[in-house]
């Protein structure tokens, strides 16, 4: 009888040490996600820096968007699928700071259009090109540094396009990162900050890889901050 009894407690006792050890496993997992990133970030410090300054972005604000997409996708089931098509072309995603296909494809086609919302200046679009085939952007996008342009030219773009209806963005942290992940032709009226710009703007003020990306003063005024609803 008193086996008897002992048995659901014990069952109980070995359910909660699994779910604990499952718990530690992921704790684990993603606290060595973290320092890859890290460690990749300050690896291309150097062409982050030059590349978000070349398209009149704080570095430290890329950087902060980048890193909520990598952490908050790396949580995702979508993630480790959309991982199956990096070879293809489909994504190329081999990178922390990788930017899709498909938005690729986008940038190139709207950077150079004069009277697009998303045109920004000859040169920044003359910092891009256009590939002649779609073969040619799958190899481009092997290419570090082509990727944080593209990454950086779209975030320009985006930032231009709210600035055509009277919403400076450029420091809205939470803003950028939540239409980052969003896409450019999201609606300028109908933005809640979501996942990703919650984990972007804690990065931004935290004390994460400082000394390779300097904290820049935000205007806190910022009336796009009070057009948006925070999750």
């Amino acid at each position: 009888m008193s086996h008897t009894q002992n048995t659901p407690t014990f069952l109980s006792l070995c359910l909660v040490v699994g779910l604990l050890g499952v718990f530690a496993i992921k704790l684990s997992t993603t606290s060595e996600n973290s320092l890859t990133r890290e460690n990749a970030f300050a690896k291309e410090s150097s062409s982050l820096t030059k590349i978000a300054n070349e398209f009149e972005i704080s570095p430290r604000i890329l950087v902060s968007v980048l890193w909520s997409r990598q952490e908050v996708d790396s949580w995702t089931f979508g993630q480790r699928i959309t991982n199956l098509f990096r070879e293809s072309g489909r994504k190329h995603s081999e990178r922390i700071y990788s930017v899709d296909f498909q938005t690729a494809e986008w940038v190139e086609e709207q950077i150079s259009n004069h009277h697009g919302p998303y045109f920004l200046t000859d040169d920044k679009a003359s910092l891009i090109g256009k590939s002649e085939s779609q073969r040619d952007l799958v190899e481009k996008l092997k290419s570090t540094e082509t990727n944080i342009r593209y990454n950086c030219a779209y975030m320009a773009m985006v930032i231009r396009a709210w600035r055509e209806d009277s919403m400076d963005i450029s420091q809205s942290i939470d803003t950028l990162a939540t239409l980052f992940s969003l896409g450019a032709n999201a609606s300028l009226r109908e933005i809640v900050v979501n996942e990703y710009g919650n984990r972007a703007k804690a990065f931004h003020e935290s004390d994460r890889l400082l000394g390779y990306f300097p904290l820049v003063n935000i205007d806190h005024t910022n009336p796009a901050a009070t057009k948006l609803e925070h999750l």
